[in-house]
């Protein structure tokens, strides 16, 4: 558990870590604040003068009562409790409000952080992990996270505030302070140790719950043609229902479990009470002459802060445990010396006659090889196709010479001058593309968002991109199914015009344009761009390229 909180705390930057710290201190103020509540209320409810009992408490309740006699009149002194409690309960809220919003913030940062470091990764790293798995880490289990330092934070601060209430009635009553401490401690420490296993395995089962949730609904509208067509739809159905009532059970018998240990002892403490005013036989006034009443009560207040201060302690450990699945599943990222947020640069490297690719052997899972010693000769104002079986590796190969999939194995020269792979060579050699693939990315947005993608309108470009794409509907684009497979290839097309880079890559980017626009758009396209690669299964569209290279038997062969 210590290590786990350490990875927490690690994870922390500096001004988290500072404003960590002014939050416990804050805490630390509220709970002596609480402790002066409870005096008082001792001071002014109880004349201690009238007590026989001389103890500690009755002696600064006298020095508290007696200020307030020299500074307020009468009944100004309910005024100042009542308006001391109000004042309390306010700051109380407050830093709830302000503990609740830095655990949801440090939340945000890591799945920021953590969306930025998957988008980053190697390609190789990407393809063999389904979309809700980086789901369920970006969404879910950070926001899991982020409750454990809400809990921590919160079981601190109730911890500040037993330990300094506990300390005060011990100087009172040391042997009832210590048989009160020592039940809580040991009942509380039974029971969480005899649901320890329970909260482990619910946490593990929140994410399979999810993993499963994410993974129907995903299914449901990916294949939302087939399941209509199929009348399978509530096959999916059910399976989703299944794991979100499973959610909803699971979720409901821990939170009950969480509160039980409180609910047991006020039933204890309750019964106790009933039992002890049953049996009194003798006079009641003459046994009340012998109570210390401002004792009595500040026991009584403090009972009331510390039972529910032990039961937060409590449902923040349980929380952990049932979260700690979430800190488990997310440990090698907090490991790692994740870089983030790299800046933008579009600056390009220098391309004037050709680029070779050299693959000395490739593959994805070190033992079916893809490549084996070949390469890829891309020359400067030519169209360049590439041609293969499918699955053989025409698209790998594109992301290969594109720098998306980088390796010890794979080296890169521009006009025979080998490039030094460091992350801002790379970041240059990338800049040369622009890539059109067969089903392009579209925005829930207007036509104009997906084509700039963010870059600073020029109404020049904009133009010339929607003549060449041959683009005559502008419309917001409420989903990607809103468009024909036509139109987001033409949008794409207009999109690597706008975006100004050197080399444009179609990756079967036109299949679904008539031939007689393909043919145009192509020849206009020769015009913006220095160097065209086309992956293609047209004849049509190979006739019209410079050079052919096909793959096969791991080999890139030139054909053209």
């Amino acid at each position: 558990m210590f290590e786990n909180f350490k990875i927490l705390f690690l994870n922390l930057t500096k001004k988290n870590k500072i404003l960590f710290f002014i939050l416990q201190l804050s805490y630390l103020f509220i709970s002596l604040l609480e402790l002066f509540n409870g005096l008082l209320l001792s001071s002014i409810v109880v004349n201690t003068e009238n007590t026989s009992n001389t103890t500690l408490l009755n002696n600064i309740t006298n020095k508290i009562k007696d200020s307030l006699d020299i500074f307020f009149y009468g009944d100004f002194s309910l005024a100042i409790l009542i308006f001391i409690f109000l004042f309390t309960a306010i700051l109380n809220t407050f830093l709830n409000y302000i503990n609740l919003f830095f655990s949801n913030l440090i939340g945000h940062n890591l799945s920021k952080k953590m969306l930025r470091s998957y988008f980053d990764q190697d390609l190789t790293k990407i393809r063999d992990k389904e979309l809700n798995y980086f789901n369920k880490q970006i969404n879910f289990e950070t926001q899991r996270v982020s409750g454990i330092y809400n809990s921590f934070l919160n079981m601190n601060a109730k911890i500040i505030l037993s330990l300094i209430l506990l300390g005060f009635i011990f100087v009172q009553d040391f042997y009832l302070s210590l048989i009160f401490m020592f039940f809580l401690i040991i009942f509380y420490s039974l029971f969480y140790l005899s649901l320890k296993n329970f909260y482990h395995k619910a946490g593990k089962k929140y994410s399979e719950i999810f993993n499963i949730k994410t993974g129907v609904t995903f299914d449901l509208f990916q294949g939302i043609r087939e399941l209509k067509i199929y009348d399978k739809e509530n096959f999916l159905f059910k399976n989703f229902n299944k794991a979100s009532i499973k959610f909803v059970q699971l979720k409901s018998l821990v939170k009950s479990s969480q509160i039980l240990p409180r609910q047991i002892i006020e039933t204890t403490i309750l019964i106790s009470v009933i039992f002890y005013f049953l049996n009194i036989e003798n006079n009641v006034e003459g046994q009340l002459d012998n109570i210390n009443l401002p004792l009595l009560l500040f026991f009584g207040f403090a009972g009331l802060k510390m039972l529910p201060a032990f039961q937060i302690i409590y449902s923040s450990v349980s929380n952990f445990s049932e979260n700690v699945h979430a800190i488990n599943s997310l440990r090698k990222f907090f490991s790692e010396n994740n870089s983030f947020y790299s800046s933008s640069n579009n600056e390009q490297l220098s391309f004037n006659n050709q680029i070779i690719l050299k693959i000395d052997d490739f593959s994805y899972d070190s033992k079916n090889f893809l490549f084996d010693k070949t390469e890829l000769l891309i020359e400067k104002k030519t169209i360049t196709c590439l041609i293969s079986k499918s699955g053989a590796g025409k698209s790998t190969a594109l992301d290969i010479l594109t720098s998306l999939i980088t390796s010890p194995k794979i080296r890169y020269l521009i006009d025979d001058i080998e490039l030094n792979k460091t992350e801002e060579n790379l970041k240059k050699y990338k800049n040369l593309f622009t890539y059109c693939p067969q089903n392009p990315l579209i925005l829930n947005d207007d036509v104009m968002t997906n084509i700039t993608l963010g870059e600073k309108f020029d109404k020049i470009l904009y133009s010339k991109a929607l003549k060449i794409a041959k683009i005559d509907f502008d419309k917001m684009v409420s989903n990607s199914n809103s468009l024909s497979g036509g139109q987001k290839q033409r949008v794409s097309i207009a999109r690597s015009i706008y975006q100004k880079k050197e080399i444009l890559i179609l990756d079967e980017a036109t299949n679904a344009i008539s031939n007689e626009m393909q043919e145009e758009i192509i020849e206009k396209l020769r015009e913006v761009f220095n160097t065209i690669i086309i992956s293609s299964h047209d004849k049509n569209i190979q006739n019209k390229c410079d050079r052919i290279f096909k793959i096969e038997n791991k080999k890139i062969i030139k054909i053209k």
